[in-house]
């Protein structure tokens, strides 16, 4: 009888995706590696096989649900051909990953709060800082294209707009937490009305 063949990527996906619901539940501190193998119905021993403790398995956690919203809005601005486009469509894509996903919100919070404090505290932080760097730059870029193109003002600061925009995004994802009245799209799309109008050029200057 031949052995059974594993597709370990596969496996190591059903892995992340059962403590993805696990941690969002119970917090990175109130998850056992034992309720996770029994989420993903497998033996504990199996999730070694694969992550090396808890905290390599929760940043796999942190890493796909970013992943997956980079992904998301990769594929979306392929469609995109002016640069108002693409900031609206990166920050919709942002606020439907929010809306959908909103149960495993809490992990991003979790990384932050480990980016400061914890054994893995340095592992967290850089990543995030990357994470932002990254984002900050892509926003950037949508920006400097817009300039370009005659689309946005010359005369406006990108870093500084990238970075508040960057701090708007994660301000919806707290507030969205704790209050799930909130109307994500429609607030969003109303601050992006008023920041696109503000960056546009004042054409009776010309």
């Amino acid at each position: 009888m031949c052995p059974k063949i594993v597709d370990k990527k596969l496996k190591r996906q059903q892995l992340v995706k059962a403590a993805v619901g696990v941690f969002s539940e119970r917090g990175f501190k109130g998850t056992s590696m034992e309720e996770v193998s029994l989420r993903a119905g497998i033996g504990k021993g199996t999730i070694y096989e694969y992550f090396g403790s808890k905290e390599d398995l929760f940043y796999a956690c942190f890493d796909w649900f970013m992943k997956m919203t980079i992904d998301q809005a990769a594929e979306a601005l392929k469609e995109c051909t002016g640069s108002e486009e693409k900031l609206r469509t990166a920050a919709r894509v942002w606020t439907e990953v929010v809306i959908r996903y909103i149960d495993f919100c809490p992990i991003p919070l979790e990384v932050w709060a480990m980016a400061s404090t914890g054994s893995d505290n340095e592992r967290f932080s850089t990543s995030l800082k990357e994470m932002y760097a990254s984002f900050r730059t892509s926003i950037e870029e949508m920006l400097r294209e817009g300039q370009a193109s005659g689309e946005f003002r010359r005369d406006m600061d990108v870093t500084a707009i990238a970075i508040m925009l960057v701090s708007a995004f994660d301000g919806v994802l707290l507030q969205s937490l704790f209050d799930r009245s909130i109307h994500i799209s429609s607030y969003m799309n109303s601050f992006l009305d008023v920041l696109v109008r503000g960056m546009k050029p004042d054409l009776r200057k010309g």
